[in-house]
């Protein structure tokens, strides 16, 4: 989100005249935004998609027990040179939503649950594990908010 996020996705719904396309862009360009334009109509724009794989995995990882979340976290906040690992940013979204999501996809493209949305299940969010906007947390212990005096 501006300031800190300045990409603009552009896509079609199958119907769009095609000139709207380099008009949007050019007005994205004029008010600092930096556009992008999926080239055909898409479940989930091109980062969404990207972001997608990336849960998908963490969470395959951990259903495995191949790793920790704040190994995984770790891992990836050193290498991206990033400060939220993937694992934080699913708890600030809501574990819920992100199990709603992918089984969005799952359904979509004939994928397995068994370690995404069905380990999210009944690992998390049958104990009622949300994120951070539930008092048991997620992947990690709800921390709670800090008010200042």
């Amino acid at each position: 989100m501006p300031p800190n996020n300045m990409v603009v996705e552009l896509m079609t719904d199958g119907h769009t005249d095609p000139s709207y396309f380099p008009f949007m862009t050019a007005r994205q360009r004029e008010v600092g935004t930096r556009p992008f334009t999926a080239r055909k109509e898409s479940t989930g724009f091109v980062f969404n998609r990207l972001w997608a794989a990336i849960k998908r995995e963490t969470v395959s990882i951990l259903a495995e027990g191949v790793s920790s979340p704040e190994e995984i976290d770790a891992l990836f906040c050193e290498l991206s040179k990033r400060g939220l690992g993937p694992c934080r940013m699913m708890d600030e979204v809501g574990l819920d939503t992100v199990a709603f999501i992918e089984d969005h996809y799952v359904k979509e493209r004939g994928l397995s649950p068994e370690n995404t949305v069905d380990f999210l299940q009944r690992e998390y969010l049958a104990k009622g594990r949300l994120g951070h906007k539930s008092a048991k947390g997620g992947f990690y212990p709800h921390l709670p908010k800090i008010v200042a005096l």
